[in-house]
């Protein structure tokens, strides 16, 4: 079950049958080429890391609820090829001098693109998935602090993914028998290592509007959701490429998200389900046990 988890929740090295590791693409790529081509993977990064972390259910002092967020990035089309232009390279043993051509970044084809002199192929992914367990709990006056820890080991390669988050409810807006309203601003710090190859870091931070619907003598309570998220995501490369050593920060292009979403209370069960509008689209799934 946990090398499930494992291989569920990793986003730049997980791989499909068939393909090889992202983590073999980038040790083959040269430094004039390394930040178009893993740009949009730090992308994809960030915009999973940033979507469903800040928490938007809001406890008593040592409320608690624990689950796992399931994320998919969708990777956009013009994510897959990006435009090269290279003075001097030298790249499979050959040197290219005043190149320009279009070629696949780590999310292109695993064919290369025709006219591609350097013959780049990517992951051919559709889109990247992640996992991750979170608990979340309440401290004093409207505070809610959020933890996600996982340690993995992936191709006899050791890694981690850590992060804490802080978020205030405000307290409710619109105080009626069934409706109720509440703010919730939110900000957290995440960081994945992963081996001596990446170690990435995102910042995120959200506002919301949350609007909640409780029927009498009803179990089940619904909260449709909307608000805007900003987060700034890096991974550094460290690697040895034809014995250069090759020691790169990658900056992502996620900075600014919309999110629209709904909450779904049951008992002591929590489904929510968010989708989130930025450089990269992604849908969230949270699914988790909650003690008020």
């Amino acid at each position: 079950m946990k090398r499930v988890l494992v291989l569920g929740f990793m986003l730049i090295f997980a791989f499909p049958l068939f393909c090889e590791t992202p983590e073999e693409l980038i040790e083959q790529t040269a430094k004039e080429i390394l930040t178009d081509y893993s740009k949009p993977v730090v992308t994809a990064f960030g915009t999973a890391m940033g979507t469903d972390f800040i928490n938007r259910r809001s406890h008593g002092i040592l409320g608690l609820d624990v689950g796992v967020k399931l994320v998919w990035v969708i990777i956009p089309e013009e994510a897959k090829t990006t435009t090269y232009e290279i003075d001097t390279i030298w790249f499979g043993g050959t040197s290219f001098t005043d190149t320009v051509f279009t070629g696949n970044t780590i999310f292109g084809d695993t064919s290369a693109v025709e006219g591609d002199p350097l013959h780049i192929k990517g992951l051919g992914f559709p889109g990247v998935f992640f996992a991750v367990p979170q608990a979340n709990i309440g401290l004093i006056q409207g505070m809610n602090a959020s933890v996600r820890w996982c340690p993995f080991k992936f191709e006899e390669t050791s890694g981690q993914i850590f992060g804490v988050g802080l978020n205030y409810a405000t307290g409710d807006f619109l105080p009626a028998p069934i409706l109720s309203l509440k703010f919730i601003m939110g900000c957290g710090y995440q960081h994945m290592s992963f081996g001596d190859i990446a170690s990435a870091t995102t910042i995120n931070g959200a506002i919301l509007a949350k609007v909640g619907i409780s029927l009498p003598m009803s179990p089940v309570s619904l909260s449709p959701f909307a608000g805007i998220g900003m987060e700034k995501t890096s991974i550094n490369f460290k690697y040895d490429y034809e014995n250069i050593e090759i020691n790169e920060t990658i900056g992502g292009e996620n900075k600014l998200r919309g999110i629209f979403g709904l909450d779904v209370d049951f008992l002591l069960f929590d489904i929510d389900l968010s989708y989130n509008v930025g450089k990269m689209n992604s849908v969230g799934l949270s699914i988790g046990v909650g003690i008020r």
